[in-house]
């Protein structure tokens, strides 16, 4: 995500460049997929 997306001093998700904010980034877009993957998933089959 771009960093002009938020306020510098008030970031999103926190901070970025900290593990703890890219691991709450990587957390959040692998439980996205697993609800996706859950949803379409019987669809498929």
């Amino acid at each position: 995500m771009p960093r002009w997306c938020w306020d510098e001093d008030e970031p999103l998700f926190g901070d970025v460049e900290s593990p703890v904010g890219g691991a709450t980034i990587a957390g959040l877009s692998a439980l996205i997929a697993l609800v996706a993957l859950a949803v379409i998933g019987p669809a498929l089959v």
